[in-house]
C-alpha cells in the first residue's frame, strides 16, 4: 500500500496494554457499521479533515491506520481539501498526505482517482522542491502500477500489447509493443479507458467491423 511506504517514519512503537487496549477498541468502533453511516452523514469539519492529515504520520502504526481509514470513507466530500493542503505552498504537506492522494489515484476510473492524480501532476511541476521531487516518485509508481493493471484488464478482453507482424499502408512490418484491437475485442468503454495506462504502446491497429 503506498501509505505505508511513506520515508523513514514507520518504527512500531510500543504502547503500554492500557494504551493499545483503547487503540483496539477505538479501531472496532470506527469500522462498526452504525458509526460509519453516522460519518458518511456527517461531514467533517476542517480541523478534524486537519487532524487525521496530521496522524498520516504519526509514528504509531494504529493510529496512521485508523487516520487513512477516517479519510478514505470521508473521501468523496474530503478530497478537495485534501488537495488544497496538498498543492497550498503554505502549507507543510506531509510525505504521508501525498502518499494518500497516490493510493486514491490508483482509482484510475474514477473522478476521485483522476482528480488526485492531476493533483500530484501540478505539484511534480514544481520540479526542485522537495514536495514535487516526492510527486514525482509517486507518479512513477503509481503509473507502473497502473500499466500492470491495464494490461492484465485489457488481455482478458481480447487486447494484447506484443511485437508483431503486421500489415501497415499494404506492406508488412515488423512492429515492436504494437496494440491491436479487433474482432475478439469483448470488453466496454470503462476497458479502453485503460488505454492511456499504456504508456509504451509504439502503435495501434484497428480491425474489423466493430
Amino acid at each position: 500500500m503506498l501509505i505505508a511506504q511513506t520515508a523513514g517514519r514507520f518504527g512500531w512503537s510500543i504502547p503500554d496494554a492500557h494504551t493499545c487496549a483503547a487503540t483496539m477498541l477505538l479501531a472496532l468502533a470506527l469500522l462498526s457499521p452504525s458509526h460509519a453511516y453516522a460519518q458518511s452523514n456527517t461531514p467533517p469539519s476542517e480541523q478534524e479533515i486537519q487532524n487525521w492529515v496530521e496522524q498520516l504520520d504519526d509514528d504509531r502504526f494504529a493510529v496512521r491506520e485508523i487516520a487513512q481509514q477516517q479519510l478514505s470513507r470521508q473521501l468523496s466530500s474530503i478530497l478537495p481539501k485534501l488537495i488544497e493542503l496538498a498543492e497550498s505552498p503554505e502549507s507543510n504537506a506531509s510525505n504521508a498526505l501525498l502518499q494518500f492522494l497516490g493510493f486514491v489515484s490508483q482509482d484510475a476510473l474514477s473522478q476521485q482517482g483522476k482528480a488526485a492524480f492531476e493533483s500530484l501532476n501540478r505539484i511534480a511541476a514544481e520540479r526542485t522542491t522537495q514536495k514535487a521531487i516526492l510527486a514525482q516518485k509517486i507518479l512513477e509508481s503509481v503509473s507502473v502500477e497502473m500499466q500492470e493493471q491495464a494490461l492484465d484488464r485489457l488481455e482478458r478482453v481480447g487486447i494484447l500489447v506484443a511485437d508483431r507482424h503486421l500489415s501497415v499502408l499494404t506492406q508488412l512490418k515488423d512492429v515492436k509493443n504494437a496494440l491491436v484491437i479487433d474482432e475478439r475485442f469483448v470488453g466496454t468503454d470503462d476497458d479502453l479507458a485503460m488505454l492511456p495506462w499504456l504508456f509504451d504502446v509504439e502503435f495501434v491497429k484497428l480491425e474489423g467491423p466493430r
